[in-house]
């Protein structure tokens, strides 16, 4: 395992640098205690190109997230070919698949502070709705075979900036009247850098009676920051 991880950070090193390298460590070695940690490592210790790495990290962050609500983790429950996670809490499990959205197109333009003092900016217009809902339509349907068993969730991290989560509202509500869905899919999780009102987090229920356990977990994702969330997992990882 020890040499699993350092191969793992070794890996950063070289795509991204020492800085993020250091930062990663700390994830990882908050991860290295979860059951089959050595499949995550093995991923990020292989990872071709920063674009590979960036989808494992983004797995490693939703786990740390779960971790701090609580969450008890496996990583690759039903091996490579199936979810990315199983979650356990108060006797309930459930899988959790995960993917990212790779930068692709530009977001809203950024102010100076300037600009932002004088308050006599106006909003340019940015982004594409048609061409993003069409995407994150595309995005998940492509997950559903991961989505196994009783409680399954597709996790989406997005560092897309010109999408948002109002885009993938508008095609998980086509994608929910599909009679060809997993029995099992409760619902997606949405995240991205962004947070609107404070929110950075979105879950959206895929059926119309979700599990009582999962509207449980979605009242709290929805309340916590991506951020503070990593912080408390490093921080139970420390103890």
């Amino acid at each position: 395992m020890p040499n699993e991880m350092t191969k793992a950070i070794q890996r950063i090193k070289t795509l991204c640098g020492s800085h993020s390298a250091s930062i990663y460590a700390k994830w990882l070695s908050a991860a290295q205690t979860w059951e089959n940690s050595a499949a995550l490592f093995r991923s990020v210790g292989q990872a071709a190109e920063k674009g590979t790495l960036d989808d494992h990290l983004a797995a490693l962050r939703y786990a740390l997230v779960f971790r701090s609500l609580g969450f008890l983790l496996s990583f690759e429950p039903t091996g490579s070919k199936g979810p990315d996670l199983l979650i356990l809490r108060d006797a309930a499990a459930a899988t959790v698949e995960i993917t990212r959205f790779r930068p692709m197109n530009p977001g809203p333009p950024v102010l100076t502070k300037e600009e932002y003092l004088q308050d006599d900016f106006l909003l340019e217009p940015y982004g594409n709705p048609q061409r993003d809902i069409v995407k994150c339509l595309e995005k998940v349907r492509d997950k559903l075979r991961q989505a196994v068993g009783a409680r399954a969730i597709i996790a989406v991290w997005n560092n897309d900036e010109a999408l948002e989560e109002v885009e993938m509202r508008d095609a998980l509500r086509d994608l929910q009247r599909d009679p060809g869905l997993p029995a099992g899919l409760q619902m997606v999780l949405y995240g991205s850098e962004w947070a609107y009102h404070g929110q950075q987090l979105w879950c959206f229920p895929m059926k119309a009676a979700v599990d009582a356990h999962v509207q449980q977990w979605a009242y709290e994702l929805e309340a916590v920051s991506v951020t503070a969330a990593v912080a408390s997992a490093l921080a139970m990882g420390a103890t």
